[in-house]
């Protein structure tokens, strides 16, 4: 077994309480980008005509994320453009369990990958904030997990059985959420050029 574990806690805030006073943009923004590759693998070779050979490939990822950007209760945030409050966590993964068993008599190989990915992306404004922007006030969560996993195996023999198994275990779970606390007061005119923002619809080609 080839274990990984990652354990992240990214934050960008505006304090409460504070006053911020800009001329140009306020940009309150955390972001994690996380890309790793593991590979796992074991080969096992029994000589002569008899005899078992079991060989086997397992790797274990486990990831914890948090990404929080935040304007704080009873803030008071001021710009001459725009107020953008964003969290942003991002997750690339490669993974590759491979297992080998050659042998005269009985092979047995077994691959088996398993990942998981536990991840909470906020962005919020606090309640009783005051925000005032002459352009947009733009509240933004977005979180992707992007796997590709392989397992594979390979079992010879020259006689009796050869038993090949392989499995890619996945468990993600994913809190993202933008939110305008209650009491707060926001203020956008629209006198600075326009910004693209998240629709917060997820498109996929899976069916």
């Amino acid at each position: 077994v080839a274990p990984l574990v990652i354990a992240t806690d990214t934050e960008a805030t505006i304090g409460s309480g504070a006053t911020v006073v800009s001329g140009a943009d306020v940009d309150v923004h955390a972001r994690n980008l996380t890309q790793m590759a593991q590979g796992a693998g074991d080969l096992v070779i029994v000589a002569g005509s008899s005899g078992t050979g079991v060989g086997a490939a397992a790797s274990l990822i486990v990831s914890g994320e948090d990404v929080h950007a935040s304007i704080g209760d009873s803030a008071s945030v001021t710009a001459g453009r725009d107020v953008v409050v964003s969290a942003e966590s991002q997750d690339q993964v490669v993974v590759l369990a491979a297992g080998g068993a050659f042998a005269g008599s009985v092979q047995v190989v077994g691959s088996l990958p398993a990942l998981a990915f536990i991840s909470s992306t906020t962005a919020r404004i606090g309640s009783s904030a005051t925000v005032t922007a002459a352009g947009s006030v733009i509240v933004d969560a977005q979180s992707e997990l992007a796997v590709v996993a392989l397992a594979g195996q390979v079992a010879v023999g020259s006689q009796d059985a050869s038993i090949g198994v392989s499995n890619v275990s996945l468990r993600h779970v994913d809190y993202t959420q933008a939110s305008v606390d209650d009491n707060a007061q926001i203020i956008a005119r629209g006198q600075a050029p326009a910004r693209d923002v998240s629709t917060g619809l997820r498109q996929s080609s899976n069916p």
